[in-house]
């Protein structure tokens, strides 16, 4: 009895590295189009670095919402505080930075189209043995 499920999976990645290849990669995903882009950074990095000032050039159609209070190793109450007080609805996300920013980046990305509440997603459910 075969026990494998059949299933597809394709995951097209462009990686580029270097100066300039972060604000190149969102012209190309973004393009000309008005839009909400939230960005998610840490403010101490990135603004020595210039690259919200670059996103900012490179999107001129779009508003930027600046989320730059990032702590690192965020808990679940903090996103949860910040879930439950977010007024703006980005129609884009963007994580810029190390591991800490770039997971609260795309845990509010999973969670803003949830008809649910974190707590309900999170909330453990209990499960009868097979």
């Amino acid at each position: 009895m075969n026990n494998i499920t059949n299933y597809k999976y394709h995951n097209p990645v462009k990686i580029s590295f270097g100066p300039g290849t972060c604000v190149e990669a969102i012209k190309d995903i973004i393009g000309k189009e008005s839009y909400i882009v939230e960005v998610f950074y840490e403010k101490t990095v990135m603004d020595k670095l210039e690259v919200i000032w670059e996103i900012e050039e490179a999107l001129p159609n779009c508003e930027i919402i600046k989320h730059s209070e990032m702590k690192s190793n965020p808990e679940i109450n903090d996103l949860k505080a910040f879930m439950n007080n977010r007024n703006d609805l980005g129609d884009w996300i963007i994580g810029i930075g190390g591991g800490s920013t770039m997971d609260f980046a795309k845990s509010v990305a999973f969670l803003s189209p949830q008809e649910f509440s974190l707590e309900h997603i999170l909330k453990k459910k209990s499960v009868d043995p097979v």
